[in-house]
Protein backbone atom coordinates (compact mmCIF):
# COMPACT_ATOMS: atom_id res chain seq x y z
CA UNK A 1 0.00 0.00 0.00
CA UNK A 2 1.16 3.34 -0.81
CA UNK A 3 2.36 5.68 2.21
CA UNK A 4 2.22 2.79 4.54
CA UNK A 5 4.29 1.06 6.72
CA UNK A 6 4.39 -2.98 7.18
CA UNK A 7 6.21 -4.00 10.26
CA UNK A 8 7.83 -7.29 10.78
CA UNK A 9 7.55 -8.04 14.65
CA UNK A 10 8.48 -12.19 14.40
CA UNK A 11 11.30 -11.40 17.29
CA UNK A 12 8.10 -10.46 19.58
CA UNK A 13 6.35 -13.48 18.76
CA UNK A 14 9.12 -15.40 19.36
CA UNK A 15 9.29 -14.34 22.97
CA UNK A 16 5.13 -14.41 23.46
CA UNK A 17 5.62 -18.32 22.18
CA UNK A 18 8.18 -19.12 24.97
CA UNK A 19 7.00 -16.46 27.92
CA UNK A 20 3.45 -18.95 27.29
CA UNK A 21 5.60 -22.35 27.41
CA UNK A 22 7.42 -21.07 30.57
CA UNK A 23 4.16 -19.80 32.66
CA UNK A 24 1.13 -21.82 31.56
CA UNK A 25 3.24 -24.60 30.35
CA UNK A 26 4.94 -25.14 33.13
CA UNK A 27 8.81 -25.38 31.22
CA UNK A 28 10.23 -22.62 34.32
CA UNK A 29 9.75 -25.90 36.29
CA UNK A 30 11.85 -28.18 33.29
CA UNK A 31 14.97 -30.26 33.94
CA UNK A 32 15.87 -30.39 29.82
CA UNK A 33 14.59 -28.93 27.42
CA UNK A 34 15.50 -29.97 23.78
CA UNK A 35 14.94 -27.30 21.11
CA UNK A 36 14.39 -28.65 17.64
CA UNK A 37 13.01 -27.73 13.81
CA UNK A 38 12.89 -29.31 10.30
CA UNK A 39 13.84 -26.95 7.32
CA UNK A 40 13.46 -23.45 8.05
CA UNK A 41 12.51 -24.04 11.49
CA UNK A 42 16.07 -25.85 11.97
CA UNK A 43 17.45 -22.54 10.73
CA UNK A 44 15.44 -20.92 13.05
CA UNK A 45 16.92 -23.20 16.21
CA UNK A 46 20.58 -22.06 15.04
CA UNK A 47 19.81 -18.71 14.51
CA UNK A 48 17.85 -18.43 18.14
CA UNK A 49 19.49 -21.05 20.29
CA UNK A 50 21.38 -18.66 22.26
CA UNK A 51 18.93 -16.12 22.84
CA UNK A 52 16.05 -19.12 24.17
CA UNK A 53 19.04 -20.81 26.11
CA UNK A 54 19.57 -17.76 27.94
CA UNK A 55 15.72 -16.55 28.08
CA UNK A 56 14.79 -20.24 29.59
CA UNK A 57 17.70 -20.07 32.47
CA UNK A 58 16.98 -16.98 33.80
CA UNK A 59 13.35 -17.65 33.92
CA UNK A 60 13.37 -21.54 34.91
CA UNK A 61 12.88 -22.56 38.66
CA UNK A 62 15.36 -25.15 38.36
CA UNK A 63 18.87 -25.46 36.29
CA UNK A 64 17.49 -26.82 33.22
CA UNK A 65 20.15 -28.15 30.55
CA UNK A 66 18.91 -27.22 26.72
CA UNK A 67 20.49 -27.98 23.65
CA UNK A 68 19.11 -27.89 19.67
CA UNK A 69 18.50 -30.64 17.38
CA UNK A 70 18.16 -29.24 13.93
CA UNK A 71 17.30 -31.32 10.73
CA UNK A 72 17.71 -30.22 7.51
CA UNK A 73 18.48 -27.06 8.32
CA UNK A 74 22.11 -26.55 7.32
CA UNK A 75 21.71 -23.94 4.02
CA UNK A 76 25.13 -23.29 2.35
CA UNK A 77 26.28 -20.25 0.47
CA UNK A 78 28.38 -21.49 -1.98
CA UNK A 79 28.57 -20.95 -6.08
CA UNK A 80 26.12 -22.88 -8.00
CA UNK A 81 27.16 -25.27 -10.66
CA UNK A 82 26.71 -22.11 -13.07
CA UNK A 83 28.81 -19.87 -10.65
CA UNK A 84 26.34 -17.97 -8.82
CA UNK A 85 25.64 -17.66 -5.35
CA UNK A 86 21.76 -18.29 -5.47
CA UNK A 87 21.07 -18.09 -1.72
CA UNK A 88 22.83 -15.23 -0.77
CA UNK A 89 20.86 -12.53 -2.39
CA UNK A 90 17.99 -13.78 -1.08
CA UNK A 91 19.36 -13.78 2.48
CA UNK A 92 20.42 -10.13 1.95
CA UNK A 93 16.99 -9.27 0.85
CA UNK A 94 15.33 -10.76 4.22
CA UNK A 95 17.92 -9.43 6.49
CA UNK A 96 17.52 -5.66 4.92
CA UNK A 97 13.64 -6.25 4.54
CA UNK A 98 12.87 -7.33 8.30
CA UNK A 99 15.51 -5.72 10.18
CA UNK A 100 16.62 -9.33 11.38
CA UNK A 101 17.93 -9.93 14.61
CA UNK A 102 19.91 -13.33 15.32
CA UNK A 103 22.90 -13.93 17.17
CA UNK A 104 24.43 -10.89 18.76
CA UNK A 105 27.73 -11.81 18.75
CA UNK A 106 27.72 -13.00 15.03
CA UNK A 107 26.04 -9.51 14.35
CA UNK A 108 28.69 -7.77 15.96
CA UNK A 109 31.48 -9.78 14.28
CA UNK A 110 29.85 -9.42 10.29
CA UNK A 111 28.29 -5.82 10.85
CA UNK A 112 31.14 -4.15 11.79
CA UNK A 113 34.02 -6.01 8.93
CA UNK A 114 34.60 -4.15 5.80
CA UNK A 115 32.71 -4.36 3.53
CA UNK A 116 30.18 -2.85 5.42
CA UNK A 117 26.50 -4.98 5.47
CA UNK A 118 27.58 -8.18 6.03
CA UNK A 119 25.33 -8.64 9.26
CA UNK A 120 23.12 -10.89 6.51
CA UNK A 121 25.71 -13.64 6.78
CA UNK A 122 24.53 -14.31 10.37
CA UNK A 123 21.25 -16.16 8.70
CA UNK A 124 23.21 -18.60 7.28
CA UNK A 125 24.86 -21.18 9.23
CA UNK A 126 28.35 -21.79 7.63
CA UNK A 127 29.02 -18.45 8.97
CA UNK A 128 27.14 -18.35 12.33
CA UNK A 129 27.62 -21.59 13.89
CA UNK A 130 30.65 -20.55 15.19
CA UNK A 131 29.68 -17.78 17.51
CA UNK A 132 27.01 -20.81 19.08
CA UNK A 133 27.46 -21.48 22.28
CA UNK A 134 25.03 -23.93 23.32
CA UNK A 135 25.17 -27.60 22.64
CA UNK A 136 23.39 -28.76 19.67
CA UNK A 137 23.01 -31.93 17.30
CA UNK A 138 22.86 -31.46 13.67
CA UNK A 139 21.06 -33.76 11.36
CA UNK A 140 21.75 -32.96 7.41
CA UNK A 141 21.91 -34.60 3.79
CA UNK A 142 25.02 -33.79 1.63
CA UNK A 143 22.67 -34.49 -1.15
CA UNK A 144 19.86 -32.30 0.22
CA UNK A 145 16.70 -32.18 -2.03
CA UNK A 146 16.10 -28.52 -1.75
CA UNK A 147 19.75 -27.38 -2.11
CA UNK A 148 20.10 -30.00 -5.10
CA UNK A 149 17.41 -27.51 -7.19
CA UNK A 150 18.13 -23.87 -4.98
CA UNK A 151 21.81 -23.71 -4.34
CA UNK A 152 23.85 -26.51 -6.45
CA UNK A 153 21.31 -25.89 -9.16
CA UNK A 154 21.82 -29.54 -10.43
CA UNK A 155 20.15 -30.10 -13.81
CA UNK A 156 19.90 -33.74 -12.44
CA UNK A 157 18.80 -35.83 -9.04
CA UNK A 158 21.58 -38.06 -8.01
CA UNK A 159 20.24 -41.23 -7.38
CA UNK A 160 18.02 -41.27 -9.78
CA UNK A 161 17.35 -41.27 -13.27
CA UNK A 162 14.33 -39.32 -13.44
CA UNK A 163 15.54 -35.96 -14.83
CA UNK A 164 18.56 -37.76 -16.40
CA UNK A 165 21.79 -39.10 -15.28
CA UNK A 166 24.10 -36.97 -13.84
CA UNK A 167 27.28 -36.56 -15.32
CA UNK A 168 30.92 -36.91 -14.08
CA UNK A 169 30.95 -32.67 -13.63
CA UNK A 170 27.55 -33.19 -11.47
CA UNK A 171 29.37 -35.45 -8.97
CA UNK A 172 32.58 -33.49 -9.12
CA UNK A 173 30.93 -30.76 -8.20
CA UNK A 174 28.83 -33.08 -5.34
CA UNK A 175 32.04 -33.90 -4.11
CA UNK A 176 33.40 -30.29 -3.51
CA UNK A 177 29.88 -29.15 -1.76
CA UNK A 178 30.44 -32.45 0.81
CA UNK A 179 34.20 -31.55 1.45
CA UNK A 180 33.02 -27.42 2.16
CA UNK A 181 29.46 -28.69 3.82
CA UNK A 182 32.05 -31.17 6.36
CA UNK A 183 34.67 -28.10 7.12
CA UNK A 184 32.07 -25.69 7.78
CA UNK A 185 30.34 -27.87 10.47
CA UNK A 186 33.61 -29.29 11.80
CA UNK A 187 35.28 -26.27 11.92
CA UNK A 188 32.08 -24.18 13.49
CA UNK A 189 30.14 -26.76 15.68
CA UNK A 190 29.97 -25.58 19.22
CA UNK A 191 32.27 -27.47 21.94
CA UNK A 192 29.97 -30.72 23.66
CA UNK A 193 27.95 -30.49 19.96
CA UNK A 194 27.20 -33.81 17.26
CA UNK A 195 25.90 -34.51 13.81
CA UNK A 196 24.94 -37.21 11.58
CA UNK A 197 25.34 -36.38 7.78
CA UNK A 198 24.28 -38.68 5.26
CA UNK A 199 24.37 -38.96 1.27
CA UNK A 200 20.60 -39.62 0.81
CA UNK A 201 18.58 -37.59 -1.19
CA UNK A 202 16.49 -36.39 1.45
CA UNK A 203 15.91 -32.77 2.93
CA UNK A 204 14.10 -33.70 5.93
CA UNK A 205 15.10 -36.93 7.88
CA UNK A 206 14.46 -36.82 11.79
CA UNK A 207 10.48 -36.46 11.10
CA UNK A 208 10.39 -39.59 9.21
CA UNK A 209 10.17 -43.07 10.64
CA UNK A 210 11.67 -44.99 7.90
CA UNK A 211 15.09 -42.60 8.60
CA UNK A 212 14.59 -42.15 12.10
CA UNK A 213 14.77 -45.74 12.87
CA UNK A 214 16.29 -47.39 9.88
CA UNK A 215 19.53 -44.91 8.28
CA UNK A 216 22.30 -46.47 10.26
CA UNK A 217 26.23 -45.18 10.67
CA UNK A 218 28.52 -47.64 12.88
CA UNK A 219 25.52 -49.99 13.28
CA UNK A 220 23.84 -47.72 14.79
CA UNK A 221 20.21 -45.92 13.80
CA UNK A 222 20.06 -42.34 13.48
CA UNK A 223 17.24 -42.79 16.72
CA UNK A 224 20.08 -44.50 18.48
CA UNK A 225 22.60 -41.68 18.13
CA UNK A 226 20.76 -38.69 18.93
CA UNK A 227 19.75 -40.34 22.00
CA UNK A 228 23.31 -41.82 22.74
CA UNK A 229 24.72 -38.20 21.85
CA UNK A 230 22.61 -36.56 24.05
CA UNK A 231 22.75 -38.99 26.88
CA UNK A 232 26.15 -39.63 27.06
CA UNK A 233 28.32 -36.43 25.38
CA UNK A 234 25.88 -33.65 25.56
CA UNK A 235 28.09 -32.69 29.03
CA UNK A 236 31.51 -34.20 28.05
CA UNK A 237 33.23 -34.17 24.25
CA UNK A 238 31.84 -33.68 20.31
CA UNK A 239 30.21 -36.81 18.23
CA UNK A 240 29.66 -36.78 15.01
CA UNK A 241 29.48 -39.53 12.05
CA UNK A 242 28.21 -39.93 8.98
CA UNK A 243 24.93 -42.37 8.45
CA UNK A 244 24.14 -44.93 5.23
CA UNK A 245 21.41 -44.81 3.24
CA UNK A 246 18.87 -47.99 2.69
Amino acid sequence: MVGKFVYFQGHYILDAVYDMFLVQHGMMHAQEVVISGSSAGGLAVINHLDYLNNKITKRAQTDPIVVGIVDGGYFMDVPSMGGTNLLSQVYKNIYLQQDVVVNHKCMKFYEGRLPLGQGWKCLMPQYSLKFIETPLFLVQSFVDAYQVKEVMDLSCIPGSDKHGKCTESDYKYLKSFRSRMMTSIQDGIPNYSGYWLVSCTLHTITNHDHSWIELTGKKRTLRDTVLGWYHTYVNSTKGGGEGECK
